[in-house]
């Protein structure tokens, strides 16, 4: 700051002739205090006072701060109402994002939405998209969780898993990490600060677990806690976000001129100089305490012993935001300053005075009264919209600020959006392994916000290096991705992620990974075998080039030389009687003809070419029927002859050769005409057939019309049958001429070969169609050679004997027998021979066919079950451990039978953040038990009936602020100032369970005098009645702790005693109060540290000192989970032979009881509250059911996270890991160690305390007497219509005695009497300790 505000001093061009300066507030992490200072500077006097200013002008133009997001948000919540511009230089809530609630507020540091969004887009730039989420159970965790999932859950990514951690929750530590360790998912984006880490990582090495990828926010993907050896197995390969890592040019030789003794320096200087280098300072003004530090300090000490101050990424990163931060205002006030008239913002073109200008132009106060609350909240929603819009309420500097431009000095420009936030940017971090197994960081790329067009991202994937020095990137899915040629199908009941790989079916592809559809190739296309891409299709026909072409080729060539052949040996034996006994010229004609029948199979290999398409079954058809006219004009001349040789027969003309020829053209004649109608008006055609075989294109020939095709070839066989018929007929004829039989058994093979044909053609596909024609074809041409021809030759040949008239005319029968026996066996073989060939040719085809139905039918199948699969259910991991009894509103109703129990629970659904947890069970039991008790009571408010409301702040100060306002509104929407309800909704409030949370809500509810009653708030800020008035506790105050830890230490005469606390307002609060009880009592403090637990090196300082001095006793008065990384410093440091003495932090805390610390903390002694029980409850636990209508929502869900399972008829959903439905009779045995643990029941015995007292309060106010009441003239106050201070009174004067014997009452500060145990740590025989109580300490009054 001082750097920044000297740069800008000193530049003549920016803010000429003005100084800017500065104040510091120190808000020392209290909220009290951070309240404090805030009034003060609104008021600008040394006391803050509500809506008073006591200057004419404000003190300040701007404020800087605050670091953390929770005192940001108080911070701008009041700012706002007097539209004072607010930066901050750390906060990274979301939240304040909201201009609605927050007008006034920008930061310099991106807000965790960017992050958020940035972290999920790393994740998925690494193809993770099975992820698990573990974060903080705060507004920080809850926040970024919400905007991380829903940035996966757009690109459909899964999240496997989402919890939430309390630190202080060790059961629940452990059920976290086993979720973690049981899931498939490697990637686990950690939302964790650094010190809530501690005991998840810690219980992750108990667990053994290995191989998961961590991805780190900005809360530790720097911190050095975690680099050392020990947690290498767990983050080696972590990677994650930082802030972008800046340098301020000049700034280190800045502060290498810092010198103790400058009288420009601050007081701050000497104490950090003292602190830096171990020494002190004999003539300071402000001590240290360091009192056994005797080292003089010079002020000339060397700097490089402190090197690391300088080199702390976190430190300089937050160091420039707040550079950046003061050149913004400066900048502002620039441009406010160079305003030029009639240009301005304001009316009329006016500028601001920069001497005078003030944050708002123009306030007032509005009292409205309204009797609808609907009224009530329009009116207050049309004035803030007026106000908001500039009618009264304009800021002048906040509008300079919204609209800055600076270019800062490392090139980048700062501005604002219109959230008020910054453009995000951040440097991604990589957790190397360094070869001693401690690891470091290493900044691997960036992620900038204002790259767009999907730049955003810069990584150099070189540079990674994941967990055990791998360089491949770790895979982290729910189902490894789909290959290409896949596609995926979800699985029922899974998220989208977890899915399964189906291969495209048929005659689809998928050319990409994940494919969540494959797509059909074009028609002339079919994928590959691995289905990615699409190829063209083998187009298939019958070709001369292949096998069974050329075979079929070489056949029908062979084949019509035969019947040639055979004509050529009947020329030469034409004078023979076996050649001229049947018709000579109707044989050569029939040979001829045969010999055509060869030939015209070759029309139907080779490629279907139009004209070959037309003309081949057309030449087909017309040549066999030349063929078997000839052999139908022989039967019936056969027939004829023999018929004609009676005497007077009148068929004689019909013997002459002119009649066979007659016969031969009249039936070859029809078949012609036949053809030439088929041609000429469904003339075939050639065509690509795609739809018979998948993945071939099959080019055939379209028949035109099948009908004219099976007309022509039903003719053909009409022709066969009656020569069939009329040779059978004619068999018998006595004649060695007669051709009868081996017409008959010509045409017998012709028609088996057709009749075959025809099932064998149609079960045949593509080429093998075409194949099996030409193959009846031929084998139908060849049994007509064979059986009308081959005989004769044989006879010619081989047997010349038999070859003339005599043996013609009846002679040598048995010859003609053998001769008729060989033609009825080669026809047998030919007719077996071509029945097997088609057997076997059918059963190839058939099985084919049955292999492609099958393939199809499992296609189906898969495709039925891909359609089922888009039916699922996203299953969502919800973790509930908050505690909703921050803030109890109770409430009553007039006139109801004392037997009736009505109850209120509200619970919103965005506030549902830990439902089910035990804590919150008890506490939720407890104040069930307590009403129970008061509403059955004959004597304690008769014929009233106690009812409670439940507000979830779920541990976020935003929730609880907006509460707070909602109960004092009565409304859904919280209003400052207003009430829509004329009576108050509420009697009084119980909670929080924290200080800072309670110094708040007192703070408000405190203007309004509502009482409150908080059942764990400790802080002895709390017993200012000034500040507080309506404050009251049933925990005793840290005052009564701290001046019993004092004389505890007197009371063992330890008088040089060391003192050690928490930074924060608990440490400081009670160090101040046992120091000055020391003091009173004669002891001596030999060193007082405040540790801050996110400063390793600071923590290694104080155990030195610790270790160094030669106190034995140490006071601690820090919280368990701070205490953890105090002690492992010890350990490092071998700190022993110390006597620790412990506040009730962590007296009592099972983190601490390890053995691996009980060289440290054996012998420990210290306060806890006292323990107690609360008479009944352990029966009145006994008595959960989840479907008891007086429970609330919280039981089903606790029943729900204890047993596992679901109940069927839930209201509000709870785990969705249960697989099972609840019966509500589940066992509680198996639950007795987790749920019926009431060993500290001391926060729920306190709410049992509050809600008695509250009970007796109301019951003390309806029975107070007219004339002898509290307030003036003794009146009393209506029970009916009270107002909240009147309550206060009686709270305040109450005195109730509970079942247990104990009284309960308040003293003027409203802190009931104190008493603790006071407890010892014993060592146990395995090394671990125990806590064992000595005694009560009681403080009355």
């Amino acid at each position: 700051m001082r750097f920044a505000l000297d740069e800008i001093n000193r530049s003549p061009t920016l803010l000429p002739n003005l100084t800017l300066g500065f104040q510091i507030y120190d808000s020392c992490t209290g909220l009290h205090q951070e309240l404090d200072g805030t009034l003060k500077l609104l008021t600008g006097q040394a006391e803050g006072i509500p809506n008073f200013s006591c200057k004419q002008m404000p003190p300040m133009s701007s404020i800087i701060g605050h670091v953390t997001s929770t005192f940001s948000i108080l911070n701008a919540r009041i700012l706002s109402l007097y539209r004072y511009p607010q930066i901050s230089y750390l906060s990274t809530s979301p939240l304040l994002s909201d201009k609605t609630q927050f007008p006034t507020f920008f930061r310099t540091v991106p807000s965790d939405s960017l992050q958020c969004k940035g972290l999920a887009q790393l994740v998925l730039h690494f193809g993770w998209t099975w992820i698990g989420i573990v974060a903080v159970d705060d507004d920080y965790g809850r926040e970024a969780m919400k905007f991380i999932k829903e940035e996966i859950l757009k690109v459909e990514a899964c999240v496997t898993f989402a919890e939430y951690i309390t630190t202080n929750n060790l059961k629940h530590i452990s059920y976290v990490t086993k979720i973690i360790k049981e899931s498939t998912a490697k990637a686990v984006i950690s939302l964790i600060k650094d010190l809530d880490n501690i005991l998840f990582l810690e219980e992750m090495l108990r667990q053994n677990i290995t191989g998961k990828i961590f991805v780190a926010s900005e809360a530790w993907s720097i911190s050095n806690l975690f680099t050392t050896a020990k947690y290498s197995s767990l983050l080696s390969g972590t990677i994650g976000f930082s802030f972008h890592e800046s340098t301020i040019p000049g700034f280190r030789e800045f502060l290498d001129n810092i010198r103790p003794f400058s009288s420009r320096e601050d007081p701050w200087t000497k104490i950090f100089w003292e602190r830096a280098f171990g020494c002190q300072f004999f003539d300071q003004t402000i001590l240290t305490d360091s009192l056994n530090n005797s080292k003089p300090c010079t002020g000339n000490e060397s700097k490089e012993s402190i090197e690391y101050m300088f080199k702390d990424v976190q430190t300089l990163n937050a160091a420039y935001n707040l550079y950046n931060t003061i050149h913004v205002i400066a900048k502002s006030l620039h441009d406010m300053q160079n305003c030029q008239e009639n240009k301005g913002q304001y009316n009329n073109g006016s500028c601001p005075d920069i001497q005078h200008f003030k944050p708002w132009q123009a306030s007032f106060t509005i009292t409205i009264a309204c009797e609808s609350p609907q009224l009530c909240l329009r009116i207050t929603t049309l004035v803030t919209k007026f106000c908001n819009n500039g009618g009264f309420i304009v800021n002048q500097l906040s509008h300079y600020i919204q609209n800055i431009k600076v270019n800062l000095s490392t090139g980048r420009e700062q501005f604002f959006d219109k959230n008020g936030d910054p453009p995000g940017m951040y440097d991604i971090v990589n957790w190397h392994l360094n070869t001693d197994g401690t690891m470091r960081h290493v900044k691997v790329g960036s992620y900038d916000t204002t790259q767009a067009n999907g730049n955003s991202f810069l990584i150099n994937t070189s540079a990674l290096m994941w967990a055990s020095g791998q360089k491949e990137v770790p895979v982290s899915v729910c189902t490894e991705s789909c290959l290409a040629g896949f596609r995926k199908v979800l699985r029922k009941g899974l998220p989208v992620c977890c899915f399964k790989c189906v291969p495209c079916p048929l005659g689809e592809i998928s050319n990409m990974t994940d494919s969540l559809d494959c797509f059909k190739c074009p028609w002339d296309q079919w994928p590959n075998s691995q289905k990615d891409k699409c190829l063209p299709k083998n187009r298939e026909f019958l070709s001369f080039e292949e096998p069974l072409g050329s075979a079929l080729t070489a056949t029908s060539v062979f084949s019509s030389l035969l019947p040639i052949s055979i004509f050529g040996l009947f020329m030469c034996y034409k004078n023979t009687p076996i050649v001229r006994a049947n018709n000579f010229s109707l044989s050569c004609l029939l040979l001829m003809s045969m010999s055509l029948c060869f030939l015209s199979s070759l029309a139907f290999i080779g490629y279907p070419q139009p004209e070959k398409c037309l003309l081949r079954q057309v030449a087909f058809g017309t040549v066999f029927t030349l063929c078997v006219s000839c052999i139908l004009a022989k039967t019936f001349m056969v027939v004829f002859a023999f018929m004609a040789t009676k005497p007077g027969s009148s068929l004689k003309k019909w013997v002459r050769p002119r009649v066979s020829y007659m016969i031969v053209a009249l039936s070859t004649s029809l078949q012609l005409v036949l053809c030439i109608t088929w041609i000429s008006f469904a003339p075939p055609f050639s065509t690509d057939n795609i739809q018979t075989q998948p993945g071939i294109i099959i080019v055939e020939c379209n028949e035109g019309s099948p009908t004219a095709f099976w007309c022509m070839l039903g003719y053909l066989g009409f022709l066969a049958t009656i020569s069939f018929i009329v040779a059978f007929l004619a068999r018998r004829l006595p004649d060695s001429f007669n051709e009868a039989k081996f017409i008959t058994f010509s045409m017998l093979a012709f028609l088996s070969v057709w009749v075959s044909y025809i099932p064998a053609s149609l079960s045949s596909k593509g080429k093998y169609t075409v194949a099996m024609e030409v193959f009846a074809i031929l084998s139908s041409s060849w049994a007509l050679v064979i059986c009308m021809f081959v005989p004769k030759c044989f006879i010619i040949l081989f047997r010349s004997h038999m070859n003339s008239k005599e043996h013609l005319m009846g002679k040598g029968r048995l010859t003609r027998t053998r001769a008729a026996s060989r033609c009825t066996y080669s026809v047998w073989v030919t007719c077996i021979a071509l029945k097997k060939i088609t057997k076997t040719m059918t059963s190839r085809i058939q099985s084919g066919l049955i292999n492609w139905i099958q393939g199809s039918s499992n296609w189906r199948s898969e495709s039925i079950f891909g359609i089922c699969g888009f039916v699922h259910k996203v299953q969502e991991v919800i973790s509930s451990h908050c505690d909703p009894f921050d803030r109890g509103v109770f409430r009553f109703t007039k006139n109801c039978p004392a037997e009736t129990l009505e109850f209120w629970v509200y619970a919103p659904d965005e506030l549902q953040c830990r439902m089910g947890h035990n804590n919150l069970k008890h506490k939720l039991k407890t104040i069930l038990l307590a009403l129970e008790e008061i509403n059955r009571s004959p004597t304690l408010l008769p014929n009233l009936t106690l009812g409670f409301q439940v507000y979830d702040s779920c541990a976020g100060i935003l929730q609880e602020l907006d509460g707070t306002l909602k109960m004092l509104t009565g409304q859904s929407q919280g209003v400052p100032n207003f009430s829509c309800k004329k009576l108050p909704p509420v009697s009084s409030v119980i909670g929080h369970s924290t200080s800072t949370f309670s110094i708040l809500n007192a703070f408000v509810l405190g203007l309004n005098r509502f009482p409150q009653i908080s059942y764990l708030a400790t802080s002895s800020l709390l017993s200012d009645k000034k500040q507080f008035p309506s404050f009251f506790r049933t925990v005793p105050s840290d005052t009564f702790q701290s001046k019993g830890l004092a004389q505890l230490v007197l009371h063992f005469g330890w008088t040089w005693v060391g003192l050690v606390a928490v930074d924060d307002d608990y440490g400081r609060q009670g160090i101040q109060l046992i120091k000055e009880e020391l003091l009173r009592g004669g002891a001596c403090v030999a060193f007082t540290e405040y540790i801050t637990t996110n400063n390793l090196e600071h923590i290694s300082y104080v155990t030195k000192i610790i270790k160094q001095s030669t106190a034995k006793a140490v006071v601690s008065l820090v919280k368990d989970l701070d205490e953890v990384i105090l002690l492992e410093e010890m350990l490092r440091q071998n700190v022993t032979g110390k006597i620790f003495v412990a506040g009730e932090a962590w007296s009592i805390s099972n983190l601490l009881t390890v053995a691996k610390y009980s060289s440290i903390l054996a012998g420990t002694i210290g306060f806890s509250f006292h323990g107690t029980t609360i008479p009944g409850f352990r029966e009145f636990l006994n008595s959960i059911h989840p479907y008891n209508t007086k429970e609330g929502p919280w039981t089903k869900l606790f029943w729900e996270k204890m047993f596992g399972c679901k109940l069927f008829d839930q209201s509000i959903k709870g785990s969705e890991n249960a697989s099972k439905l609840c019966t509500g009779n589940e066992s509680m045995e198996s639950m007795q160690n987790i749920f019926f643990d009431i060993s500290n029941l001391n926060p729920a015995y306190n709410i049992y305390m509050a809600v008695h007292a509250i009970a007796q309060s109301l019951h003390d106010m309806r029975t107070c007497q007219k004339g002898q009441g509290p307030f003036p003239n003794g009146s009393c106050a209506d029970i009916q219509h009270f107002n909240p201070w009147q309550l206060s009174h009686y709270i305040q004067n109450v005195k109730v005695k509970l079942s247990n014997g104990r009284e309960l009452f308040f003293d003027q500060n409203g802190d009931p009497p104190a008493i603790y145990d006071i407890i010892n740590w014993h060592m146990n025989i395995d090394g671990t300790t125990r806590m064992v109580v000595l005694v009560h300490d009681q403080k009355k009054r």
